[in-house]
């Protein structure tokens, strides 16, 4: 019973313990981790957690002040919950940290840094050390655990994290410097480093754990029943109290995330709203004090400037509006996160998510923006409009400076005056209102700039039409000038399209509507005409030039066009013997394109005197018609150009005729040698060449017999021979490929029937040798053989790559005949094993004899014989499996009778214990064709526990996460 009682215990504890485990695991998978913050630079980095640690931020500004340290303070909500969480979160910070320094080009100095990291609600603080400090005497990992517990898990304990903070800084900067001259030693004890007068707990002595470690081991007194079963309840009773207090942990710690979350939540919003009251406060401010300030503003608002003060006045109320709005969802969130109750966590939510909305604020900048900007608008205005006005006055003295160059030119200055007058008159007006209201002036004077600026650009192409006028009419003088001396030389300039003085005289008629343009004022038409005074002049000076030059080219081309009607006369004896010698030597029909040439240019030859008497008497002084005898001039050039073509057509057909007679006669030298070569091959190779290949050397020869018979003809038609002789080349070619392709065939057939047969002989060897195999081995060494024989009596008709495929199939099937042989004798060689050790299990089994059982073996041997018959008939896989199925059924023989003799062996030993009073022993196990065992002494229980390893402290390294050290609170 003590025995027992122990192991209830154990067991309820244990249960107790793996819940309370569980749970742990529950609260630490709850706390979320808080991300790690972004590395600016800067010292202090505060996430999730509310409070101000303004004074941390200090005490590192001080302690950097006196030593060479930099110190890094990260405060977050979680670092994941358990307990090594904290020290993962530094190494994952230092590395995040490293790359975003390099990335931003900002200083991190891994080597005389101090990171240290607080997690609230896991109540973990953990401390890296640079590569220069971790390993200094005071700064190892065993002296910062003890700095922490001593300096800061007080202060933690009372939620004084930021003088907390400040303490464990100052302590690990007066360590460093006991042993280091360049750092200082600060004061501490002040509200900027705050001192801590506590001392970590006495560590166990040496003789007080060997002591406990033995009383550990002493066995405890035995337990009486009833002490058992209070045990057993107490323990369960507070199990379920320990899940309880969990789950009210649980319930609590997920309460006080939502409430911080939510205050911190509400008190930003608070800010922000301070922040728009304030904006809207200074906003205001501004606006009222506005026309007081401005020393522009000498006279009160009016008109549009008014107006656009009292809209900004206007807007500006209705963003105070929106303020208030702001605020009554402030008051709104403050009430509900008052209302919440003890376990409900929705009031908190509804909350949270008034407050989250951050669109108001969002609205609400933009259209401060856009009031400050109307403000900027109304201090700028007077500026402004002053700034118009200076530009419409310049605009103004522009305008007046060229109506005097108007005037200069003899023009009228009455058309503008009416635009001058209008523009001086708003100009004046915007000067009478600007100081109340600047706004209303500038609108004035921007439509008074318009106008003066439409007015100068006006002006302005007045004065360059006038002046591109008289160039024009200048150039008119001259023309006519021009054409008046040439009349006066006795040119007359009255033919058809040669007379010049239509265009001249449209030109005056657009010059003077130029001239009425110009003097009303209106530069549209004055364009309009100046385009066609210059369209008009430019078609006079082209006309009078066409004439000039058509006279040149009719006294400079009469006399050449006589020249080369000649030279064409005299060229066309040379051209007829070119065609004589055409129709002697070759035929019609190559060079029949060309027949007609010389007489086409003998008709066109007979008209060239005519039209160059027509050219010459339409040049004559007293035709004067140059335009015409240039005209005829050009088209008789034209077609002496035409019969030199047809002559030269003769000559170059006579050209090509020749050379490709040559070509032809080289074609059929080339084609004896090649017919010589090929008919030698085909008859050296006589048996291996096929009837293809003699197919394409019978055609090329019949092309050969084509091409001899065109070019003994009187007048051979040589395209078309060498037409014959390509083709012939290309067959000779064709068939000596084709005969080569077919010996090397044969070859390749020789050679593999050869190798072949040789391997036929030998599988054939092997089979006859062995009687093992069985149909399908024999027959594909039959197929081959078949194959063989038809591949050595098929190649009459030169079908070698068909034989060569016989051949290689024949291969494949010996080589799968030889495989299916071989299989079979392994097949055989097994059946003999597995029939040979069935007959030896049966013959075992036959003397098998225990308590009084035999076993049966008559089924077995019948399976066996069974076997023997179907390895006999050449079933080899059926004789495995029936001899297989035999050696079962006997393993399943004996275990039965192994089972029954187990059974009485029992029953044996029951009866004498019943008779004797011996205790019984514990089981025994059989095993087939063994001999029962004796039972053995029974083997004492341990009751000994081996303590649990102590976690591991951390380990060195050459980073700051590796040489973190950390404690809780």
């Amino acid at each position: 019973m003590v025995s027992d009682s122990a192991v209830i215990r154990r067991v309820l504890w244990r249960g107790a313990v793996v819940v309370a485990a569980m749970a742990a695991a529950v609260v630490a998978r709850a706390a979320e981790k808080s991300p790690i913050p972004a590395y600016t630079g800067d010292r202090l980095y505060v996430a999730e957690v509310p409070g101000d640690f303004s004074g941390v931020r200090r005490a590192i500004e001080e302690l950097e002040r006196t030593s060479p340290q930099t110190y890094f303070v990260v405060v977050v909500r979680s670092a994941g919950g358990d307990a090594a969480s904290a020290g993962r979160y530094v190494a994952d910070l230092e590395r995040a940290w490293r790359e975003q320094a390099k990335a931003k080009g900002l200083k991190l100095d891994a080597a005389r840094s101090i990171i240290t990291l607080v997690a609230v609600d896991d109540h973990r603080v953990e401390v890296a050390a640079g590569s220069e400090l971790r390993d200094r005497p005071g700064m190892d990992r065993a002296a910062r655990v003890s700095l922490i517990e001593r300096h800061f898990v007080p202060l933690a304990r009372e939620q004084r994290y930021p003088d907390a903070i400040g303490a464990l800084l100052a302590a690990m900067n007066n360590a460093i410097a006991a042993n280091d001259p360049a750092t200082a030693r600060v004061p501490t004890g002040d509200a900027q480093l705050p001192a801590v007068a506590a001392t970590a707990p006495p560590a166990p002595s040496a003789e007080s754990r060997p002591a406990t470690r033995a009383v550990a081991a002493a066995p405890a007194p035995a337990a009486t029943p009833r002490e058992t079963t209070g045990q057993a309840v107490m323990a369960l009773v507070a199990s379920l109290v320990a899940v309880g207090l969990i789950m009210a942990g649980l319930i609590w710690l997920g309460r006080r995330r939502t409430r911080n979350t939510v205050e911190s939540k509400i008190k930003d919003y608070k800010k922000k709203a301070v922040d728009v009251m304030d904006r809207l406060d200074a906003l205001k401010a501004r606006l009222k004090q506005l026309p007081i300030e401005d020393p522009d503003f000498k006279e009160p608002m009016g008109g549009e400037t008014l107006a656009f003060y009292e809209e900004t006045q206007k807007h500006l109320t209705g963003l105070w509006d929106r303020w208030l709005e702001v605020m009554d969802v402030l008051d709104k969130a403050q009430e509900l996160a008052k209302k919440d109750s003890a376990l409900g966590t929705q009031k908190l939510k509804e909350a949270e998510q008034l407050v989250s909305d951050s669109k108001a604020f969002e609205t609400i900048d933009e259209e401060a923006k856009a009031c400050a900007a109307s403000m900027d608008v109304l201090n700028r205005s007077h500026e402004d409009a002053r700034a118009d006005a200076d530009a419409v006055a310049a605009i103004r003295k522009e305008i007046d400076g060229r109506v005097g160059e108007v005037d200069k030119e003899g023009l009228p200055t009455l058309p503008y005056r009416p635009e001058v007058e209008g523009i001086a008159g708003e100009a004046e007006k915007a000067g009478k209102i600007l100081v109340p209201d600047p706004i209303g002036a500038r609108r004035s004077l921007g439509a008074a700039r318009q106008r003066a600026a439409s007015l100068r650009d006006r002006i302005q192409r007045i004065l360059d039409g006038f002046a591109d006028g008289r160039k024009v009419a200048e150039s008119l003088k001259s023309l006519g000038q021009e054409v008046g001396r040439h009349r006066k030389d006795g040119l007359r300039l009255d033919e058809d399209g040669g007379d010049p003085d239509h265009p001249i005289a449209r030109t005056f008629e657009a010059l003077e509507g130029l001239r009425r343009a110009v003097h009303d004022g209106d530069p549209e038409a004055a364009q309009a005409q100046l385009r066609a005074a210059h369209e008009s002049l430019d078609e006079a000076r082209r006309t009078l030039d066409s004439v000039l030059k058509a006279r040149e080219s009719c006294e400079k081309d009469l006399p050449e066009r006589a020249r080369e009607t000649r030279r064409l006369r005299e060229a066309m004896g040379q051209y007829a013997a070119f065609q004589d010698e055409l129709k002697r030597e070759f035929s019609p029909g190559s060079w029949q394109a060309v027949s007609g040439n010389l007489a086409q240019a003998s008709k066109l030859l007979e008209t060239f005197d005519a039209k160059a008497d027509e050219a010459a008497a339409a040049a004559t002084p007293a035709a004067q018609k140059y335009l015409l005898g240039s005209r005829l001039l050009g088209q008789l050039a034209d077609e002496q150009r035409a019969v030199f073509r047809l002559m030269s057509g003769v000559a170059d057909q006579l050209n090509a005729l020749k050379a490709v007679r040559a070509e032809s006669q080289d074609a059929a030298r080339a084609l004896d040698d090649l017919e010589h070569g090929t008919d030698g091959f085909f008859r050296q190779n006589d048996r291996a060449i096929g009837s293809v290949a003699r197919g394409t050397f019978a055609s090329a020869q019949e092309s050969r017999k084509q091409a001899v018979g065109l070019m003994r003809d009187g007048r051979p038609d040589w395209p078309a021979a060498r037409q014959v002789l390509a083709r012939a080349l290309d067959e000779f070619a064709a068939a000596r490929n084709q005969a080569e392709a077919d010996v090397r065939a044969y070859e390749r057939l020789a050679d593999e029937l050869d190798r072949v047969r040789r391997e036929a002989s030998r599988v054939g060897a092997f089979l006859a040798g062995h009687e093992e195999d069985r149909l399908a081995a024999n027959q594909h060494h039959r197929n081959a053989e078949a194959a063989l024989r038809a591949a050595e009596a098929g190649g009459s008709n030169g079908e070698w790559v068909r034989c060569l495929e016989l051949v290689r199939g024949a291969a494949q099937d010996l080589a799968y005949s030889e495989r299916l042989a071989q299989e079979d004798i392994r097949l055989a060689r097994q059946a003999e094993r597995e029939i040979g050790e069935a007959g030896r299990m049966i013959r075992k089994s036959r003397g098998y004899f225990s308590m009084g059982v035999t076993m049966g073996t008559a089924g077995a041997e019948g399976q066996v014989g069974q076997a023997q018959q179907l390895y006999q008939s050449q079933d080899y896989e059926q004789a495995i499996r029936v001899a297989a199925a035999a050696i079962q059924q006997v393993r399943q023989a004996y275990a039965d009778a192994a089972q029954q003799a187990y059974l009485r062996e029992l029953a044996m030993q029951g009866a004498r214990a019943g008779r004797v009073g011996v205790p019984a022993v514990g089981p025994q196990i059989f095993r087939a064709g063994d001999v029962p065992a004796a039972p053995g002494p029974p083997r004492a229980a341990m009751a000994t526990e081996s303590p649990a390893p102590d976690p591991d402290a951390g380990s060195a390294g050459a980073s700051w996460s590796t040489g973190s050290a950390g404690a809780g609170w």
